[in-house]
């Protein structure tokens, strides 16, 4: 008696199935078969409130210059956290640090 080995056995027994052709499709693979993490999120400019990968990729401010400024008062945020949790989500105001930065500019032009 001989068996097929190229045919999956079984309940359990899934098949492979061959690359997708277009684009989205092949990053849909391209996720599920290497179990790679989902892409980034884009971030608008035009967002109230942001977290620190959004804070980064719009203003290229660190994660830990942004807790320092937060400190300083320069910058304002709010802490997400449900009652009894000790981690929450960060988020910080676009608002506050376009004019942040806005000062910054203002501070290097009155000392020239």
């Amino acid at each position: 008696m001989t068996t097929n080995t190229s045919q999956p056995v079984g309940a359990n027994a899934t098949s492979i199935s061959p690359e997708p052709t277009d684009k989205q499709s092949q990053r849909d693979f391209a996720y599920t078969r290497d179990h790679l993490s989902p892409p980034e999120p884009s971030y608008s400019v035009s967002a109230e409130f942001v977290d620190s990968k959004g804070l980064r990729a719009l203003f290229g401010i660190s994660r830990s210059l942004a807790y320092i400024l937060i400190a300083e008062g320069r910058i304002r945020s709010v802490s997400l956290r449900q009652r009894g949790r000790l981690r929450g989500k960060r988020l910080f105001s676009v608002e506050s640090v376009r004019s942040y930065l806005a000062s910054c500019i203002d501070e290097r032009e009155v000392a020239s």
